[in-house]
């Protein structure tokens, strides 16, 4: 049954509490298209409200149909590389694959150690949207293929890429001491190499990005404690430099003129997550066997089976072919056979989030109902995950679920 617009209101502000004198990095998402800024307080009887900044009354409760955050801390994924949960209704959780059996996903998301899905409750796992990852490991001397020279890390990908993102997580061991970091990506052009680094530096006040024979836009960005995560996009047309959730560097018209061939982690610091990921284009995923699970390789051929295990780095599965392991990097994704599906049951105060991934601006999707919340952490009651007590600086945007049933 649809929820009447003042019920709608009413749920989201009950189930967004904040301590009164809270900071006012809330955003009402308002019925009539405004957005206004303000502090969501409780009253004593235990009624929400959203006070705009600089007035003294509420809006009024049918006036609100979501809240969006503003945290300011910086967030980081746990892993270098991650792939996509997708659940039934829209939902999908994004992290590192740590185990899939028989009868569970288990996954390590930014904004918790670990979550546990039932294989059941998985429609299907993939690459996040735009990207498929070619490696990912803990950048090390004795990690091959990472070649050392002093205090240099060199990686080279097996082929040259024309378009992707290279990504990798770095905290400075002593900014006091003088020292100085720095990442190098390399690209192959016709007129020779060109490379474009990134500088940690030891005393300097904000990170710094040097192109050689390319103008960009600079924005200053102030160094903090780690870690981080420092993510190069690129196209031969196009490169774009972050740091966490802030832009450092920018060219969107012109680009390095070449395919990335080579990596270089300079100078000392602690490097790790290091990812390399191709730019594909988003293809329709074709009809299969809903009878079987299936794996749908980069080269858009459909494997169907069993999936017996998978990890970080491969999927098991059999089949009429026997047995094979496919390496992530050789998939789109793998799709799940579907039991017959259930109508979902009424949920009183239910509420869809969009949880930041530390991936830039990807974010997961999950429904429930939030239990409590103070500035710090809430909990998040999901029908699958049970009762999860989250951060506050993961959430970006609650929206109550109106068309529920």
């Amino acid at each position: 049954m649809r929820l009447s617009r003042e019920l709608v209101a009413v749920a989201v502000l009950a189930l967004l509490g904040v301590v009164p004198g809270g900071r006012a990095d809330e955003e009402a998402l308002c019925s009539n298209g405004r957005r206004v800024r303000g502090t969501l307080t409780i009253t004593e009887g235990g009624t929400l409200r959203f006070v705009p900044t600089g007035q003294e009354n509420p809006l009024a409760t049918d006036a609100v149909d979501g809240v969006r955050f503003d945290p300011t801390a910086a967030v980081v994924s746990r892993a270098g590389s991650a792939l996509r949960a997708t659940l039934a209704d829209g939902q999908h959780v994004t992290g590192e694959l740590l185990k899939l059996d028989g009868d569970r996903v288990q996954l390590r998301p930014a904004w918790s150690e670990r979550v546990e899905l039932k294989r059941s409750a998985v429609v299907a796992l993939a690459h996040p949207p735009g990207y498929r990852t070619l490696f990912a490991s803990e950048p090390g001397a004795t990690t091959k293929p990472w070649q050392a020279a002093g205090a240099t890390l060199t990686y080279d990908p097996p082929a040259e890429l024309d378009a992707g993102r290279v990504g990798v997580t770095f905290q400075e061991k002593d900014k006091a001491a003088g020292t100085a970091m720095q990442f190098e990506a390399v690209f192959q052009t016709d007129a020779g190499v060109r490379s474009l680094t990134v500088t940690i530096p030891g005393p300097g006040d904000n990170y710094r990005v040097e192109a050689a024979g390319l103008k960009g836009e600079t924005r200053d960005v102030r160094r903090s404690d780690g870690p981080h995560r420092l993510v190069v996009q690129f196209t031969r047309q196009s490169v774009r430099v972050t740091c966490d959730d802030d832009m450092l560097w920018y060219n969107v018209k012109s680009g390095p003129g070449g395919a990335l061939k080579q990596v270089r982690l300079h100078s000392d610091g602690a490097w790790s997550a290091f990812y390399l990921a191709k730019a594909v284009d988003e293809a329709r995923h074709p009809s299969g066997d809903a009878e079987q699970d299936e794996a749908w390789l980069a080269s858009d051929d459909q494997l169907f089976g069993t999936i017996t295990k998978a990890d970080a780095r491969a999927v098991e599965m059999e089949g009429r072919f026997g047995k094979r392991s496919l390496a992530w990097a050789e998939l789109r994704g793998v799709y799940f056979r579907r039991p017959q599906p259930t109508e979902p049951k009424s949920v009183p105060n239910a509420v869809r989030l969009w949880l930041r991934t530390g991936f830039g601006a990807e974010t997961d999707i999950l429904d429930g109902v939030i239990l409590k919340m103070d500035e710090r952490q809430f909990t998040l009651k999901h029908a699958e995950l049970g009762a999860m007590q989250l951060e506050r600086k993961w959430l970006r945007e609650v929206r109550p679920l109106v068309d529920r049933k």
